[in-house]
């Protein structure tokens, strides 16, 4: 049987365990509830310890927001001036972070802040790559609405559309036919908590 790419447990593979982190991560790590961990961001935001403190993978809480859906604090890191597009370690944006975690509202709200959809990660790939990879349909249908650039090639030398797979009939016809309005007809869409539910993979 073929397997769907996860990001499952991404957030114990890309950070440090939650009792060496640093502050501002702390905070938005998925361990506390919403409006604790908006009232401790706002906190330390407003002591300027938030927007661009970096971990040894040089990802800020911009980053982590973005991966964990946290869609307040995120707002309230940009209007402080924490910067959209900061690159980690591995030149990932927090536009890469919200297409793996499947957040359409922060995609949203970072498209609204002016991030660049097109910024490459060091291996090459795209906001679009992640979105295609993990099947993330509205996600896609969004950053194909702001200009993100379907011939754009990874360092394998694969566009998005190159990614498709067989049982991805729905987004391999939002990469071919982009036009807006295109009908949605095969792919849950966002739960109630905004995440996006990629399409279960059928038996090969």
């Amino acid at each position: 049987m073929a397997k769907a790419p996860s990001w499952a447990g991404v957030g114990a593979l890309a950070y440090k365990a939650p009792e060496a982190l640093w502050p501002a991560e702390a905070v938005v790590d998925g361990t506390m509830e919403d409006s604790e961990a908006v009232q401790k961001a706002t906190a330390l935001i407003e002591q300027r310890l938030a927007q661009e403190e970096e971990n040894e993978f040089r990802r800020t809480a911009l980053h982590r927001s973005s991966l964990e859906g946290h869609v307040e604090i995120l707002e309230k890191l940009l209007t402080s001036g924490a910067t959209v597009d900061f690159q980690d370690r591995l030149d990932c944006t927090a536009m890469h972070w919200a297409c793996r975690g499947g957040h359409l509202e922060v995609v949203k709200l970072l498209q609204s802040r002016g991030a660049d959809t097109n910024v490459r990660d060091k291996e090459g790939d795209t906001a679009l790559h992640d979105a295609v990879r993990l099947n993330r349909y509205k996600i896609i249908k969004l950053l194909l609405l702001h200009g993100a650039d379907m011939m754009t090639k990874n360092l394998a030398g694969k566009t998005p559309t190159d990614l498709v797979q067989l049982w991805q009939t729905d987004t391999r016809h939002a990469l071919e036919h982009p036009e807006p309005g295109a009908e949605h007809n095969g792919l849950e869409g966002p739960d109630e908590s905004g995440r996006e539910t990629p399409q279960p993979v059928p038996a090969q």
